[in-house]
């Protein structure tokens, strides 16, 4: 089991050399600190985190843009070598979305649907998915392909190293931004 706190000492606890902690102590997993160390983090744009109402929406949204920032990695690849890109990213939903966002799987496609339909479309209505996922049926188990918006391609686009093009095949996108403050480039 993987967990990002190891320890945590609150104000008037006891520290590991016996004095007396005058304020909260946290300590975070080896592994979490050699990652953020490393720079291996996308960061969140905390003020559309807030915008978001659905709880539902914003664990989405904090799962996504990890699995789009590595879509978007396959897609310059893809592009240099001549290959065809991924456009979408796909969680099984029992095995993968109920884990993820903590959630009960269903019996039925169509409550599962329900449920997640208003995450769904306040997560398509700001931009972050292009459109709504589809939902495949491949013999009992359920396959959510997601979609990356015009939200988050620019969100990630900010965080890369370099100025890159994002764009989908269909040529819905067609931006070249700059990592560093998203302004346009010509």
């Amino acid at each position: 089991t993987y967990h990002i706190y190891t320890r945590f000492i609150s104000t008037g606890g006891h520290l590991p050399d016996g004095s007396v902690a005058d304020r909260n102590y946290l300590w975070v997993a080896e592994w979490y600190l050699k990652n953020f160390k490393q720079g291996n983090v996308i960061p969140v744009d905390y003020e559309y985190y807030i915008t978001l109402r659905s709880p539902l929406a914003q664990r989405l949204y904090e799962l996504l843009r990890k699995e789009f920032f590595g879509l978007f990695n396959q897609w310059e690849t893809a592009d240099r070598d001549g290959l065809p890109r991924q456009e979408y990213v796909v969680y099984h939903y029992e095995n993968e979305y109920c884990v993820f966002v903590v959630d009960r799987p269903e019996r039925y496609l169509s409550k599962a649907k329900e449920n997640t339909r208003t995450a769904h479309e306040e997560l398509v209505k700001s931009g972050f998915l292009a459109r709504m996922p589809e939902w495949v049926d491949e013999e009992g188990d359920w396959l959510i392909r997601y979609y990356p918006g015009d939200r988050a391609i620019e969100e990630l686009a900010r965080f890369t190293s370099s100025p890159t093009k994002f764009s989908l095949l269909d040529g819905s996108y067609s931006q070249m931004l700059a990592p560093d403050n998203g302004q346009q480039l010509s």
